[in-house]
């Protein structure tokens, strides 16, 4: 996506930044435009800038989602173990 397609709108997602369809993954953001809009994107710099900022975002996010799910998985295994007394 680039910052004129930003400007003009997003063809993914309508302007919207978002797809409810795809609620289930990351809250629905549209990874085409990172959910930036022409209201707050001032400059190019500005646009690569916010992108980079939206991208670090969504990968702590997935990697906490991730350590979450290790973790249940983890005591769920666990549990199937004899405590040694």
């Amino acid at each position: 996506m680039s910052y004129l397609a930003v400007k003009e709108g997003c063809p993914r997602c309508h302007g919207k930044g978002y797809l409810p369809e795809y609620n289930h993954i990351q809250n629905g953001i549209c990874f085409r435009c990172w959910n930036l809009s022409a209201d707050n994107v001032t400059s190019i710099e500005h646009y690569h800038e916010l992108v980079d900022k939206r991208k670090k975002r969504v990968e702590a996010a997935t990697m906490d989602e991730v350590d979450a799910k290790l973790s249940t998985m983890v005591k769920e295994q666990l549990s199937y173990f004899p405590k040694n007394k």
